[in-house]
């Protein structure tokens, strides 16, 4: 039996005023940098956030090589017009720190390819659901083998919060708990 991946949450409240507190300035400072040292130390770092609360942004002050998938749709849809199909995400990612944005437009099975492939290295998804990373189908494989740092970008409600902790404890949990169940009945 493999040994469990810790996983850990980060909440980072993104809701903006005209006066910006010590927390705000705070945030904007070390979360790229954040990022850019848990990505450095082999993680997959999740980062979760409805659309404008600033995930790209986000992914830019930290200085990490772009794949965005907004983009990769839009070519895709120019090139394909009959075609319902989700592009593909690339095969030959970058060599340095990267991250996905908007990881959940591409193609499930090319997601879970990547995944694979990309065992050991440190590098970010961007989503605006937890629930996006069920439909692409990864869930099994980022419980089972990366280390996971999911990063929240929240507005202030802590509603988004609770639930979002929750259901990376119920996600983990369910997965394990089979894990365990399987390797006491064999």
């Amino acid at each position: 039996m493999t040994t469990k991946k810790p996983i850990g949450i980060c909440v980072v409240q993104t809701h903006s005023s005209k006066r910006r507190s010590l927390r705000d300035r705070f945030s904007r400072w070390i979360t790229p940098r954040y990022i850019r040292w848990l990505v450095r130390r082999e993680s997959v770092v999740i980062l979760v956030g409805v659309a404008g609360t600033g995930k790209t942004t986000l992914l830019r002050k930290s200085h990490l090589e772009l794949v965005d998938g907004m983009a990769a749709q839009n070519a895709h849809r120019s090139t394909n017009t009959a075609s319902d199909a989700q592009p593909e995400l690339p095969g030959a990612l970058p060599d340095t720190p990267f991250a996905v944005d908007e990881v959940s437009v591409f193609d499930g099975a090319s997601v879970s390819r990547a995944l694979v492939k990309l065992r050991g290295r440190g590098f970010v998804l961007a989503v605006q659901q937890l629930n996006d990373l069920e439909h692409l189908g990864v869930v099994d494989e980022l419980v089972e083998h990366h280390r996971v740092e999911f990063v929240y970008l929240d507005r202030g409600i802590n509603r988004e919060c609770d639930e979002a902790e929750s259901w990376v404890r119920r996600m983990w949990a369910k997965k394990w708990a089979k894990r365990i169940d399987a390797s006491l009945a064999a």
